[in-house]
């Protein structure tokens, strides 16, 4: 299955919290007590993942890992460079599996499911003057 934006992990029932573990490429592992988790791609990096403080990754950058509601005052997010392992850890139902906004399926407690970044999306820039980034703030908005 394919994701161009994200992929989540998330409960059935609102604000029931579970235990999942992420795992990275490099062999560290985390663990996050929340509604859910998810996993972005750079291209949906700027959407729901950052609106719950998710960075923003460049083109190329890896993929933006953040919890979904939390339970704890700390949170952390994380770009994990290629490949990322969630696994559903405290559990006894299967947690719903969302990719790009649509529900899709569901995954086993103590279940592993990989993903990682297999493609890439090529963008046209055109040649010429250069427009500025950043154009909310300028006078030709």
């Amino acid at each position: 299955m394919r994701a161009a934006f994200d992929v989540a992990l998330v409960t059935d029932e609102p604000a029931r919290i579970s235990e999942f573990a992420v795992g990275f490429s490099r062999g560290r592992d985390e663990s996050i007590r929340a509604d859910g988790v998810v996993v972005a791609t750079p291209l949906g990096s700027d959407g729901y993942a950052n609106a719950i403080g998710a960075p923003l990754v460049e083109p190329g950058g890896g993929l933006a890992v953040a919890p979904i509601a939390p339970f704890s005052t700390r949170t952390d997010a994380w770009i994990a460079s290629d490949r990322v392992r969630l696994t559903v850890e405290r559990e006894s139902e299967p947690i719903g599996l969302v990719v790009d906004g649509e529900r899709r399926g569901a995954v086993e407690p103590h279940r592993p499911i990989e993903i990682e970044t297999v493609d890439g999306v090529a963008f046209a820039v055109p040649r010429g003057r250069r427009e500025r980034a950043d154009r909310k703030h300028s006078n030709n908005s």
